[in-house]
């Protein structure tokens, strides 16, 4: 069975940041389209395994597999988020600052 995968893309700050593993967590606002889309796991056995993180459109945007560790509601910088917990890194490509 193929592992279900959650497409981000992110701005390359963001990105650098899960890398290089100062970022563990990614942030969604709870707007209606995240509500709709991540609202019904919170807090429960996730459909997805895997986040598949790009920063940018083409195909060769550097890209990155991350593992996903779990999902819930909490507050970040005032709001109150979506809050994706981020498992290691699996795979990283096109990416100029990959380790070796």
């Amino acid at each position: 069975m193929p592992v279900k995968v959650l497409h981000l893309t992110l701005k390359r700050q963001w990105f650098d940041a899960i890398a290089d593993g100062s970022k563990v967590e990614e942030y969604r606002d709870q707007s209606e389209y995240w509500n709709r889309i991540l609202g019904p796991h919170v807090d429960q056995q996730l459909p997805w395994r895997e986040v598949h993180f790009r920063n940018g459109y083409h195909s060769t945007a550097p890209f990155m597999r991350v593992g996903l560790q779990g999902l819930r509601v909490g507050p970040h910088n005032g709001r109150t988020c979506y809050i994706l917990s981020l498992g290691p890194i699996l795979e990283l490509k096109h990416y100029p600052k990959a380790r070796a």
